[in-house]
């Protein structure tokens, strides 16, 4: 099914401008703080957080680095697979002192 709509979804995607992926990131933000159950605020710390550890890296269109603090290892920005690992430590050590 993928396949057939591949080269529609392709033509559609090239049409995208500036103000259209603005509006798909917002809407995904939106999406995000609509589905987190609980506190709204801690919802909107966890999705800035999550900004903010995005932008670590290289910049790719001019190459300036962004918040690499001087330390290497930081330029290709935080592995998922790291943040996953610690994430889910934190979490299994905060479930089980409840």
């Amino acid at each position: 099914m993928i396949a057939l709509c591949a080269p529609l979804l392709s033509s559609l995607a090239l049409l995208f401008g500036p103000a259209d992926y603005f509006s798909l990131m917002l809407l995904g933000l939106v999406g995000a703080i609509v589905l987190a159950q609980g506190s709204l605020l801690k919802a909107f710390a966890v999705m800035v957080l999550g900004m903010l550890l995005g932008l670590m890296g290289v910049d790719v269109n001019s190459g300036a680095e962004r918040y690499t603090f001087g330390i290497i290892q930081l330029t290709d920005g935080i592995s998922f697979v790291a943040l996953a690992t610690f994430c889910s430590y934190t979490v299994e050590k905060s479930v089980g002192k409840s």
